[in-house]
């Protein structure tokens, strides 16, 4: 009997030997890192201790005092992809927020105590709110703790309580972005879109007053110190101050160019202004006056400048993510006392005053980044960080070799490229470039790649013709952002936005010939290129215009005024018209290439974003900031003038500002390709059009950062491919081999059994 056992097993390892890779039987490394690609993470100052949302959905916890991680990768029931949390301000509470596309908003919120005890924590209380279409979902605890206040979508303020289910709700202005509490325990919302700020009585949930604001105001602090609170209004570059209990502006402070972050000294009552667009922070004392620091940076709107104030050194801290850098300015001093690089796309800062440190979050990370408050020493926690590689992290910029059909995605958080294979839509390599890339284009002819560093302040050029992809790289003095390629001239045009030029590169010789000048702090952005007629459209975005460049001359020919930060600027040539987004003022401009002037303005009711056309119908869509409308364009009858055909909900074209980032389409397949940052995912869309003619894009699969993909139709719908994973075939052909193995066995016993049986046996 033994032996036909033994046969079997002989016969199941030979064919799981067959069927398996052999790396399967090497020796594993079961050391599981304490932190994995986090993707939020909070301060809980009344212990000492950091709390990291991994990407795989599970909980670590660094305290400062043992100088360990007292949890490192728990699993929480129930708990399905959150994507941000807080600590309450006594530590006792910790609320998680998930979100599942466009099906729900989750608010989970659970005792700290029964995270670190419990193998299985329960939480306190749940709500499933609406899902979060426009604007954004923000939360902050109260003092006592004891409530959650969440912003929510258009115009809701949600009271949760933390210690058992029980919800409020308060209709608020248009869009909140941002909140605070004055000394009184009013609650603080700023309104982006309705440009105000209501004044809320928690005791009463009660709406008490509303100041009116200026045009897109951004952030909010309330400073104990001089008792007012304090607005930034990136369109007009001005800090509003206000004075809560009458309910009035008492200020409006001139800075730079596009402030955002907000923080202040709770000793002198200095307020702190990042300007984005400028590279600079204001600092605004008491009396109103503004001192200029100069940080040599700027910074894109969505890798902004970001600060956190430690007051017990009087040390303000400020990231750039565009740079990724970090500098120090010692408040008392009046200069900056550091500026280093940080690790790849910084994305958040933070303090702790007992600790006397500053910590950074880095996207993906696999570590904390501190900084010692005193002696400005940089350590990572854990020093030693051993994960492994995924194929996207943060996927920005993307190009498609239309005739190899493959498709190439920058990843922010890293220093690679990744190739993915249209045909199966699966990743097949990462390539080595620069550090964070961001935008990426792709010559037709010479099939090179060019990828865009602003930290590196640098351009990639990776040959994709040779099967190991070599890559060059060519310095700028400044930080590279956007670009241009002229294919007819074999040129490239790179805006650098530290030294407001348009730097040029002779694709042929691979290095730079020429620099087109503009006005300083112009902050040139996107660049569009009229091939027949050689010339140039930039957007100034920090300039307030459209410079006109010769591409044979390098010269500036004008510069057409549009208004307050141009952002997009598109050349199209089927219909010979340039199109430019204007931010500050609302509105979209058509300009005739041949007249070089504005032969129309079409105001908008949101925030004008990207440009899109179809060829087919020749459409021109317009999304917007902050939401999922967009607005199609078409032509008035027997005109060449423009008019809105339709205000639309478009999937995917309609949130390439917070959910996309990037779009390209292959017209071979008929296929687009959306980057999102946020999922860490590519998702891939079926070009098709509604009884309208009107796009409307339906997804097809989603790309995933561990290689995988998630398909929306079923397995015999794929055309000759089967969806059914390498893995899962492995396993079926295993099994095949045990049950062929047994059936042997089997037979071989029974024909033993039957010679030695009496005649007529059974």
């Amino acid at each position: 009997m033994k032996r036909y056992y033994f046969f079997i097993i002989v016969c199941a390892i030979s064919a799981a030997f067959f069927v398996v890779p052999p790396n399967v039987f090497a020796k594993i490394d079961n050391a599981v890192p304490s932190i994995e690609r986090a993707v939020a993470m909070a301060m809980d100052e009344s212990h000492s201790q950091i709390f990291v949302l991994n990407r795989d959905s599970t909980i670590s916890i660094y305290d400062f005092k043992s100088d360990t991680f007292v949890i490192s990768r728990k699993s929480i029931p129930n708990l399905s992809k959150p994507f941000t949390l807080f600590v309450s301000p006594d530590g006792s509470f910790v609320a998680f927020f998930s979100s599942i596309q466009s099906l729900s908003f989750t608010v989970s919120i659970f005792k700290t105590n029964d995270i670190l005890t419990s193998d299985s924590p329960k939480p306190t209380a749940t709500y499933v709110l609406p899902p979060v279409t426009i604007g954004a979902a923000i939360g902050k605890f109260s003092d006592d703790s004891k409530t959650l206040f969440v912003i929510h979508g258009k115009n809701t303020v949600y009271f949760l309580n933390a210690e058992t289910p029980r919800q409020e709700l308060l209709t608020v202005g248009d869009t909140p972005r941002a909140m605070d509490f004055d000394t009184s325990g009013k609650l603080l919302v700023l309104n982006e879109k309705s440009k105000d700020l209501s004044v809320v009585d928690v005791s009463k949930r009660k709406v008490v007053a509303t100041v009116k604001l200026g045009l897109n105001p951004k952030n909010i602090l309330f400073n104990k110190v001089t008792d007012r609170a304090y607005v930034s209004h990136a369109d007009t570059d001005e800090v509003y101050v206000i004075d809560v209990g009458k309910a009035v502006v008492i200020k409006k402070i001139k800075v730079d160019s596009d402030p955002v972050s907000l923080a202040y000294d709770e000793n002198d009552g200095s307020v702190f202004a990042a300007n984005n667009s400028a590279g600079t922070v204001s600092v605004i004392a008491p009396d109103f006056s503004v001192k200029r620091v100069e940080l040599g940076f700027p910074a894109y709107v969505h890798s902004p400048l970001s600060l956190a104030y430690l007051n017990g050194s009087r040390k303000l801290f400020v990231i750039n993510a565009s740079a990724a850098k970090i500098f120090v300015y010692d408040h008392k001093r009046g200069s900056i006392v550091k500026e280093e690089k940080t690790d790849a796309y910084p994305l958040a800062i933070f303090t702790s005053e007992k600790l006397m440190s500053a910590f950074v979050r880095h996207y993906d990370a696999n570590s904390i980044f501190a900084v010692d408050g005193g002696t400005l020493a940089i350590e990572r926690i854990p020093t030693v960080v051993n994960v492994a590689e995924m194929f996207f992290s943060r996927p920005q910029g993307i190009v498609v070799d239309e005739e190899k059909n493959l498709i190439y995605v920058t990843n922010l958080g890293s220093d690679t490229i990744t190739v993915i294979d249209g045909a199966t839509q699966k990743p097949i390599k990462k390539i080595k470039v620069n550090l964070a890339p961001h935008n990426i284009f792709l010559d037709k002819k010479t099939k090179k790649l060019y990828v865009i560093s602003p930290p590196d302040g640098s351009i990639a050029i990776v040959d994709t013709r040779n099967p190991d992809y070599p890559a060059k790289t060519v310095k700028i003095d400044g930080q590279a952002r956007g670009g241009a390629i002229n294919s007819r001239t074999n040129t490239f045009y790179v805006s650098n936005t530290t030294k407001a030029t348009l730097e040029v590169l002779d694709m042929a010789r691979e290095e730079f010939v020429s620099t087109i000048s503009f006005p300083a702090k112009s902050f040139p952005l996107i660049s569009s290129i009229d091939e027949e007629r050689n010339i140039i459209y930039t957007a100034l975005y920090g300039g307030s215009s459209v410079a006109v460049t010769n591409g044979a001359t390098n010269k500036i020919e004008k510069q057409i005024p549009v208004g307050q930060n141009p952002i997009w600027v598109k050349h199209i040539p089927q219909i010979d018209r340039v199109f430019v987004t204007v931010e500050g003022e609302k509105k979209v401009l058509v300009i005739d290439p041949k007249t070089r002037e504005i032969i129309q303005s079409i105001e908008m009711d949101g925030i004008p974003y990207r440009i899109f056309f179809d060829r087919k119908t020749n459409y021109v869509y317009i999304n917007f900031r902050n939401g999922s409308d967009v607005a199609v364009l078409t032509t008035e009858e027997n005109s060449s003038r423009y008019r809105i055909l339709k205000k639309t909900a478009i999937p995917f074209l309609g949130t390439t500002d917070w959910r996309y980032h990037m779009v390209v389409e292959n017209r071979v397949t008929n296929l687009a390709y959306f980057t999102s940052g946020v999922d860490n995912t590519v998702d891939v869309v079926k070009i098709e059009r509604d009884n309208e003619n009107i796009l409307r894009p339906v997804w097809y699969a989603t790309i995933n950062a561990d290689g995988s993909v998630r398909y929306a139709f079923k397995a015999e719908e794929v055309k000759g491919k089967p969806t059914v994973s390498p893995l899962t075939v492995k396993i079926i052909i295993v099994s095949i081999a045990l049950i062929l193995a047994a059936a042997t066995a089997l037979f071989i016993r029974k024909r033993k059994q039957l010679a030695s049986s009496p005649p007529g046996s059974f």
